[in-house]
């Protein structure tokens, strides 16, 4: 990054499953004027491709696993580097990710891969009750695994790791938890109210 230039700003909407992060990051990424890196849209499409990183990606998703940082990298650096470090946007949002401790200790990691090292990171964490959480992802019929059993395991899972991520992220970074039950609209504007104010926070900073 060239002295004088703006810094990049990159937001991590994580939550629980059916949380709305896709939805939200999506709005942001429009209203901030970032780049978006939907994780679990961006690795599914990536399943598709007949390549070496597709049928990795496929067997990785098959048997639910999380995807190592290097292979999350990797993608990254495909997506969205090159856009970004061209100057094509003021950051990036990303949903989906940290999803466990290890991977929220790699963001420097992923900045690098998104060539945005000295971005400005914010964490946005999106809560919503566990009851809320299971109905919502056990409507979406389109996706086989969104079963009801299946959105409780995911669900667990989520509950076991988000403690450490959200600790891990504040001790580091800006990390604001917002209420998540009510329209995309509020927790958009909701969002936006908290980033703008944590923005403020990390520019006084420097």
């Amino acid at each position: 990054m060239r002295s004088g230039d703006p810094v990049p700003l990159v937001v991590f909407v994580v939550g629980a499953p059916g949380a709305g992060k896709s939805t939200v990051a999506r709005h942001l990424a429009e209203r901030l004027g970032c780049a978006e890196f939907l994780s679990g849209d961006v690795l599914r499409r990536t399943a598709e491709e007949d390549s070496e990183i597709g049928r990795d990606v496929a067997d990785r998703l098959s048997r639910d696993e999380t995807m190592p940082v290097s292979l999350y990298c990797r993608i990254v650096r495909r997506e969205v580097g090159r856009e970004v470090g061209r100057g094509g946007h003021t950051g990036v949002v990303f949903d989906g990710f940290p999803r466990t401790l290890e991977q929220c200790l790699a963001i420097p990691t992923v900045l690098d891969a998104a060539r945005v090292p000295d971005a400005d990171v914010l964490g946005l964490g999106l809560l919503v009750p566990a009851t809320v959480s299971i109905d919502r992802i056990s409507r979406r019929v389109e996706r086989t695994e969104d079963t009801a059993h299946q959105a409780r395991t995911r669900l667990s899972t989520h509950v076991r790791r988000s403690t450490d991520i959200a600790t891990a992220f504040a001790a580091r970074w800006p990390y604001v938890e917002l209420d998540a039950t009510n329209g995309i609209g509020h927790v958009v504007n909701a969002a936006l109210a908290a980033l703008s104010g944590q923005v403020d926070r990390v520019a006084e900073r420097r």
